[in-house]
């Protein structure tokens, strides 16, 4: 989805392909980083260009509103909202068929190229005062960033010109990164903000291989910067004389097992590999900014590295890809069937992405590694070979497994099992996306006969179902209606739920972020756990362990009591069950005095301050580091997590095992199964079984750090994510201020067969009595799932 803006940067139109608005087709968003074959000094040669270009046809009223000079407004491949200046539009006439097609650069290269600045000159230069400089006229808020280093610079000048000129040679001196993205609210762009990195993208360990996710490559060699025999020079003195190596380069002459001091360096390895030992390549480098000859030595050893190899450059056509690489990865494609076998490990440094059809996705891979050469029609056969690989996947239908969750074997015959079918497309698992009554199981009788009965039973139920030792020499099958599918739940499908009202007076008022929160469906309460510290412990009690209290409110959040748990812990989650009117707490808690965390129940009780000593003890086991402790009573489960970030380790109880005081997981994964890495903070969980709802994301979290709010939906089975929603706060959920939002609980609760998913979140105001936090809590109705 594309969105139009006027000259206020309001958004005033938008290109969908939804079927209700104005399509757009031919779109292709291209995004770079470095020139993947050249250099500038011995570095790969660091640019930044980014354009859009796309079509519609006639007919539509937004058509009419691209423009030169409109901008562009829309969510590239990684969940960052990129501006466009049109600068170019062609009207075309195909027939009895007309478009008009646009051609747009990054709105701040736009900028930046119809700015002119001053010369300047700095006697020591350093990358904050030169970048600021740069950027003082853009309209664009540079981000805070560390020093970059750069080896040598004494002194740097920037020419007058433009300032986009000017900080294309910055970013090659500094070998810095650079991406540019708008800050969204309310439908409208609010700010625009530069942030400058050494490296952008991550080591992903994504694997490219040409049976899965290649359906073509190409590979460009180049031989006009290779160099063994490298010579290095550097500025010159004050004395008007050229800085060269030849002072500290001292080298033993293996003929001769004399010492020389030479102005070059060599490479004898290299030579011999990839120049077939013949006589050296020479070449020569020069910094002008460097005259200190060891630091020049240092510096040419450097570049050597750079030189003194072939350089390749891979274009790959990707497609398949649960995730698309991003730019800057540094990523691996092979193909084993290739002699030898062709391993490229590469970053990404441009990339070509179309919404509209993702088949022609493409990536540029720049290399950093040595590899082996590889001859031409090989390339083309592996093209050849997954081309016809991508057809085949393309051509493919959905396809079901059933596997059993205890083996397929009796141990007697009073024993049962549960089967379960799993819905794949390609190789995704997508059975959530159906609802139960897709589900149709048929039996067959060992004869081979249909089971009419059990299939009249067993039509629409699910995708689990239960047999007995007498059904084992049954064969079961499960049909599936592909027409049912669902879309899963989206960031605007949450809707304002509840607000917990903090007084503005009182004493000992809790006015902390709520860390979790249950729903009483039946007495339509709703319990905020929050961390504590007020006058019911003292300062001996807050250094020993945290507590935390639980406050009870109506659903408009208006406090009715409350209850303080001495040393319960950070209260990150917990469970609640209502039995026989009496409302139960399930939570790990800290028993002080043997220093161990234990997972436990107690009764709500309002104004009761609680001690370890008035709870119940549920399981022997004792968690490591802090606990976290869930139960699902609707289905027999518990949830335990210890760790944090990627290293969140779940573990998944029957209830009947877990209260027998055996701790014994039918299930276990980390965080870092479903993609989370070690930058992203845990928040809290919820289990209804068979999936898991986990929240990630810190309270200053933006879209480059990557630790922006998240939600996410994890078959248990199998650890694997099925749905996830990155919260950008554009539509649902919209918070207070852009500063603060930080994602807390999630929770669920069922009215009658309804099922409803809560998140709460934590907000800013600017109401200092109020401590300036406010909790909230958003609801999403489950139809799926």
């Amino acid at each position: 989805m594309y969105y139009i803006l006027n000259k206020d940067e309001k958004i005033i139109g938008v290109l969908s392909n939804d079927g209700k608005s104005c399509p757009f087709y031919d779109d292709h968003h291209e995004n770079a980083i470095a020139e993947s074959s050249s250099s500038d000094n011995g570095k790969l040669a660091k640019i930044w260009s980014e354009t859009l270009s796309l079509s519609v046809p006639y007919g539509y009223d937004e058509t009419d509103l691209l423009e030169r000079g409109t901008q562009i407004l829309f969510k590239d491949s990684n969940d960052l909202y990129k501006l466009f200046t049109i600068y170019e539009v062609t009207d075309e006439i195909n027939g009895e068929t007309h478009r008009k097609s646009i051609d747009a650069f990054n709105s701040c290269i736009w900028k930046m190229s119809h700015t002119q600045i001053d010369s300047k000159k700095w006697v020591s230069a350093n990358s904050k005062s030169v970048f600021s400089y740069i950027f003082e006229r853009s309209g664009w808020t540079l981000d805070g960033f560390n020093e970059f280093y750069s080896g040598g610079v004494k002194s740097y000048e920037l020419q007058e010109g433009t300032a986009q000129a000017a900080l294309d040679e910055a970013l090659k001196e500094f070998d810095v990164e650079v991406v540019a993205y708008a800050v969204i609210n309310d439908g409208n762009i609010i700010a625009k903000h530069v942030q400058l990195v050494e490296r952008l993208g991550e080591d992903t360990g994504e694997r490219f291989e040409y049976r899965h996710n290649i359906k073509g490559a190409s590979r460009k060699e180049t031989e006009t910067e290779f160099y063994t025999k490298l010579y290095v020079k550097g500025g010159n003195h004050g004395n008007g004389k050229q800085a060269t190596i030849t002072s500290v380069n001292k080298v033993k002459n293996p003929k001769t097992g004399l010492y020389e001091y030479l102005p070059y360096l060599l490479d004898d390895e290299a030579n011999d590999n990839y120049n077939a030992g013949k006589d050296y390549l020479e070449g020569v480098i020069t910094n002008t900014s460097i005259i200190n000859e060891g630091g020049l030595l240092s510096w040419g050893k450097e570049q050597l590295k750079y030189y003194n190899h072939p350089k390749f450059e891979y274009t790959v056509d990707v497609a398949l890809l649960a995730e698309r690489p991003q730019i800057g990865d540094k990523i691996v494609v092979v193909d084993f069937e290739m002699s030898p076998v062709m391993t490229v490990t590469a970053r990404v440094v441009a990339t070509n992405y179309s919404l509209s059809d993702v088949v022609s996705d493409s990536v540029t891979l720049g290399e950093f590694t040595t590899i082996n050469a590889i001859t031409p029609s090989l390339i083309w056969q592996m093209q050849a070979n997954a081309n016809q690989a991508l057809q085949d996947a393309q051509n493919r239908d959905y396809r079901v497994t059933i596997t059993s969750t205890s083996g397929n074997d009796f141990a007697n015959d009073k024993e049962t099992k549960t089967l379960v079918a799993q819905v794949f497309k390609g190789n995704k698992m997508v059975t959530p996306t159906f609802k139960s009554e897709s589900f149709d199981w048929v039996r067959y009788t060992p004869d081979g006969l249909l089971d009419v009965e059990f299939n009249n039973a067993h039509a629409g139920v699910g995708n689990m179902i239960n047999i007995s030792f007498a059904d084992a020499n049954y064969i079961y099958k499960c049909n599936v209606d592909t027409d049912l599918t669902n879309a899963f739940f989206t960031e605007s499908d949450f809707f304002f739920f509840s607000k917990l009202q903090t007084p503005t007076g009182g004493t000992d008022v809790n006015r902390r972020v709520v860390q979790y929160c249950v729903y009483d469906n039946i007495n339509k309460n709703i319990f905020w756990v929050q961390g504590y510290s007020g006058s019911q412990v003292s300062k001996d009690d807050i250094a020993k362990a945290e507590s935390f209290s639980i406050t009870r409110t109506d659903n408009a959040g208006v406090i009715k009591d409350r209850m303080v748990c001495r040393f319960g812990g950070h209260g990150s989650h917990l469970g609640i069950e209502l039995i026989n009117g009496v409302v139960w707490i399930y939570s790990a808690y800290r028993d002080v005095t043997a220093a161990k965390w234990r997972y436990v129940k107690f009764k709500y009780q309002a104004s009761k301050l609680l001690n370890y000593a008035d709870t119940t003890l549920l399981n022997t086991e004792i968690a490591t580091t802090m606990g976290r402790l869930n139960i699902d009573p609707k289905n027999g489960y518990y949830l335990t997590v210890t760790g944090s970030n990627k290293n969140a380790l779940y573990r998944v109880h029957k209830r009947a095992i877990f209260e027998a005081k055996k701790y014994q997981p039918i299930h276990e994964f980390k965080a870092a199964n479903f993609g989370i890495n070690s930058t992203q903070t845990y928040q809290s969980s919820y289990l209804d079984y068979p999936y898991l709802y986990t929240t990630f994301g810190n309270g200053e979290g933006n879209p480059v750090d990557g630790n922006m709010p998240e939600l996410h939906v994890v078959d248990v089975r199998t650890g694997q994510a099925v749905h996830e929603i990155d919260f950008n706060f554009t539509q649902g959920i919209v918070p207070t201020d852009e500063l603060y939002h930080e994602i807390e609980a999630v929770t669920m609760y069922y009215d009658a067969d309804v099922k409803y998913l809560l998140v709460s979140f934590a907000f800013m105001n600017d109401n200092t009595e109020l401590s300036n936090k406010t909790n909230h809590l958003y609801r999403v109705k489950l139809e799926n799932l």
